[in-house]
């Protein structure tokens, strides 16, 4: 349900900006540009072995808190990804919103004295209210990933109002814009399938990486290396 109506939302500004839209890139007025405060801790390591499971799986898994001092109440939908690296090459891993419970209940327990109020992820999302006393504290979590790599990024989208627009470079005049699918129950709706534009947003950009020798890299904390914003 959340995917369909982010996918009619996007065909509704496609349709809006129609033919006279501007070929230049364009960004929200600043006036539409809030933006959350967001404060996390150090990405950590869990192994668990989860119930009807006999061996231990490994995650990697982030605590962090979102206040909103923008000046307005705001609807909260975050999006992790995480981008690691390698020698030879690089994957990228989204957070899992409805992870396993077991997952999260250990991750509760070893945090309970610093973060009594911890929230399932999923719970997280939605109406967030003004003012720190409404902060909600919550963690995104992902399953592990290669070993060999020796830095990750980690990409946190929902935080702030800003976007920009951008043409796109593979745009096919002689092609339609919108195509008639068929959802599994049968409905029919238009989707996008040759966009004229894309909508890039603010997204928090933070850096890390993993000295030493791939042995090492299994249990050794991650360096923070840098902290940006960008658009994506």
């Amino acid at each position: 349900m959340q995917k369909l109506v982010l996918l009619i939302a996007t065909v509704a500004l496609i349709a809006t900006l129609g033919a006279s839209a501007p070929t230049a890139n364009r960004s929200v007025p600043a006036a539409d540009a809030w933006q959350l405060d967001f404060e996390f801790a150090p990405p950590q390591r869990l192994e668990i072995t989860l119930p009807g499971h006999s061996q231990p799986r490994r995650y990697w898994y982030m605590l962090y808190k979102v206040i909103n001092n923008s000046g307005r109440d705001r609807l909260f939908l975050p999006a992790f990804e995480l981008v690691y690296q390698r020698s030879d090459g690089m994957g990228r891993i989204q957070a899992d919103m409805g992870i396993n419970p077991a997952v999260f209940a250990a991750i509760k327990k070893q945090h309970q004295r610093a973060y009594r109020f911890l929230k399932e992820p999923v719970l997280a999302m939605g109406r967030l209210l003004q003012g720190r006393d409404n902060a909600k504290t919550t963690v995104a979590i992902w399953p592990a990933f290669d070993e060999q790599a020796d830095r990750f990024s980690i990409y946190v989208a929902g935080l702030s109002g800003q976007t920009q627009l951008v043409a796109n470079p593979n745009y096919n005049r002689s092609q339609p814009e919108l195509q008639e699918q068929a959802l599994p129950d049968g409905t029919k709706i238009s989707m996008t399938v040759n966009p004229r534009f894309f909508t890039l947003r603010k997204v928090l950009k933070i850096d890390y990486e993993l000295p030493g020798d791939p042995v090492s890299r299994r249990s050794i904390r991650p360096v923070e290396a840098k902290r940006t914003w960008v658009m994506r």
